[in-house]
């Protein structure tokens, strides 16, 4: 009974792993599976995949994009109206 609790520990760790691979995440497959067993291939399951390095990545809205051009305040009131 003992051997075959030990077969199945090591067994749900190298499916963790191969799951884990299709997510670009096998060491943490790996040790959800071997640590936590089927609850930790159910976790493994719900995760998103990691993005491999170098990927390309959309932009986030907003960020990248230059400032405006300053306002010049020498033609300006303090609220804006033309002098």
């Amino acid at each position: 009974m003992g051997a075959l609790f030990v077969i199945a520990w090591f067994l749900s760790g190298i499916l963790g792993a191969l799951i884990g691979q299709s997510k670009n995440r096998v060491a943490e497959g790996a040790v959800l599976g071997f640590l936590l067993g089927v609850i930790g291939l159910a976790i493994l399951l719900f995760l998103s995949p990691k993005p491999q390095a170098g990927a390309a990545t959309w932009p986030t809205p907003g960020l990248g994009r230059p400032l405006p051009p300053p306002v010049p305040t020498d033609r300006f009131g303090p609220s804006g109206e033309a002098l």
